[in-house]
């Protein structure tokens, strides 16, 4: 939050969805881009749980085996080895009005 420009100020207000809601792609890309060069770890974006109504209220695992995900239709594929720390990343966004 603190790394996109017009969210600064709401970073550690608890109240930031509306703003990210509103923010470029362009000041989410930089936000993003400055976090992940910021940290020495070697996987550094990793979702925190954050309790029952949180974006990440619980383990993947544990939300499926309670029958708590959305019902939807969708195609996953994979790729092997996709995960190799060796591997640099480029993010892509698209632009939005």
């Amino acid at each position: 939050m603190a790394g996109v420009p017009s969210c600064k100020s709401l970073a550690q207000s608890g109240d930031t969805y509306e703003c990210l809601k509103l923010a470029n792609s362009t000041e989410i890309r930089s936000g993003l881009l400055n976090a992940l060069s910021s940290t020495t770890e070697l996987y550094a974006f990793d979702p925190t749980l954050d309790g029952p109504d949180g974006l990440y209220p619980d383990l993947a695992s544990l939300s499926l085996s309670k029958g708590n995900f959305a019902r939807l239709p969708f195609i996953a594929g994979t790729n092997l080895d996709e995960g190799q720390p060796s591997v640099t990343v480029n993010f892509t966004f698209a632009e939005r009005d």
